[in-house]
């Protein structure tokens, strides 16, 4: 009777013990989570400024990575304006999050993050990044009656991420309380990033 018990408290101890491991493996780890509230979608296009004819725009997909280039057919050396953007809807299909790879006016490559307009500007948005234990905080640059705004440079542990085609996870709160969090991809963005040198 009592080998029973002892064999009983061992497997009751082994679960436990795998239980917890289960729980600190899921901290740095994005492969298994599932975020079905939240979808990923091409952004909604706006009709590029000037006269008609005068902007040729080139849209490329890359998995859910949106290359959008212009480019103004009078100039003699065409050169282009663009960025790779990544859209999330919620379940009523209305946008809750975009952001952007841009290049700033001094070339310096940035990450530029969209929110709803009734973020939390008081609260900074969390990227939390496969592998790394503490989040990124991203602070807020600006807010009108669309959006807000927040801008993250690209350094070198925010690349090896982007090249190794990682997933990272965002979460942002509004004024209301309620908390925003989706696992985003970055599967296609390098490969966009590399269209471009071409």
């Amino acid at each position: 009777m009592q080998k029973t018990d002892m064999i009983i408290k061992k497997k009751d101890i082994l679960l436990c013990i795998m239980f917890v491991l289960a729980l600190i493996g899921r901290g740095e780890s994005f492969a298994n989570d599932n975020d079905n509230i939240y979808t990923l979608h091409p952004p909604h296009l706006s009709i590029p400024k000037g006269k008609p004819g005068e902007t040729r725009r080139i849209i490329t997909q890359f998995y859910n990575w949106t290359l959008i280039c212009d480019e103004k057919q009078e100039q003699k050396l065409k050169q282009g304006v663009c960025n790779v953007t990544q859209t999330v809807h919620d379940q009523e299909d209305n946008t809750i999050f975009s952001w952007s790879l841009v290049s700033t006016k001094s070339s310096q490559a940035v990450m530029l993050l969209r929110t709803l307009s009734n973020a939390d500007t008081n609260v900074p948005i969390q990227m939390f990044l496969e592998g790394v234990k503490k989040p990124v905080l991203i602070h807020y640059t600006q807010c009108n009656e669309e959006i807000c705004l927040a801008q993250l440079p690209i350094g070198p542990s925010f690349s090896k991420q982007i090249e190794q085609k990682k997933k990272v996870r965002i979460s942002y709160k509004v004024k209301d309380g309620k908390t925003f969090s989706f696992i985003l991809p970055f599967e296609g963005l390098s490969e966009a990033i590399y269209s471009l040198q071409r």
